[in-house]
């Protein structure tokens, strides 16, 4: 009686820490969106420079290393297609690469300085046209190149096209919201460009840029994208540390 119950204790102590052990790769996931979740949370975002480039706060360092590693990124992921890649890689992969290529236009057509002229007032409007037309143009670019690259999945259900649209709904949903409100806020009687001016220049934290808030969405966005396709590869890593381990038992 007494061996059959400790045989008993045995399996169900094998079968926990097989289950805890089968759990590390979860686990390493969470901990590193965990890990990373906080660093941004302690990272005070209010200052930073107007132009990311003059690297004047550590917002503006995480910036531009952001955008040198995800351009990276892109670059070793194009490389990385002929080999071919599992769906995860290339769900997040060509979002990251698709928002690397805004994010770098974005840069050329952010104003560089604080106080403004009149002529940078209207440059900064109309380059927040150009930017969202652009990206709308990249969004639907970046759908129809997850759907090719993903494309054996829509052989199970015609619902994979919802899946890969669906990140970039918000990006979209930025555009028309910032759009919409420049059209309705550059419409309304008393708007002149004048009046913008010296209401950015007479604030000391004035920054014309922030008209175009598509530009910190899709930034944010790609941060997402990149911070969650990393994590996946550290549960891949994971799960085959796991699976080599199961062979030796």
């Amino acid at each position: 009686m007494k061996e059959k119950i400790n045989k008993k204790s045995k399996s169900y102590i094998k079968k926990f820490l097989k289950w805890i052990y089968s759990s590390i790769p979860y686990l390493g996931f969470s901990l590193f969106l965990l890990v990373m979740g906080s660093i941004f949370l302690m990272v005070n975002f209010d200052k930073s420079s107007i132009y990311p480039f003059k690297l004047k706060f550590v917002t503006d360092w995480i910036i531009v290393i952001f955008l040198i590693i995800s351009t990276l990124f892109s670059i070793k992921f194009l490389i990385s297609l002929k080999k071919g890649g599992n769906i995860y890689h290339k769900y997040f992969g060509s979002f990251v690469a698709t928002f690397s290529i805004s994010n770098w236009i974005a840069m050329c057509f952010l104003i560089k300085n604080r106080k403004v002229s009149l002529s940078d007032v209207k440059i900064a409007i109309r380059n927040t046209y150009i930017y969202n037309y652009l990206l709308l143009v990249l969004c639907l670019i970046g759908v129809i190149w997850c759907l090719y690259l993903t494309r054996r999945y829509l052989k199970f259900t015609n619902w994979w096209i919802i899946v890969v649209i669906l990140p970039y709904l918000l990006i979209l949903y930025q555009i028309g919201i910032t759009v919409k409100g420049l059209q309705t806020f550059t419409n309304y009687s008393d708007y002149s460009p004048e009046i913008l001016k010296m209401f950015v220049n007479s604030n000391k934290y004035g920054d014309i840029n922030l008209i175009n808030q598509t530009v910190y969405y899709s930034i944010a966005y790609q941060m997402v994208a990149l911070i969650l396709l990393e994590g996946g590869r550290i549960f891949v890593y994971l799960n085959k540390l796991v699976e080599k381990k199961n062979k030796y038992k």
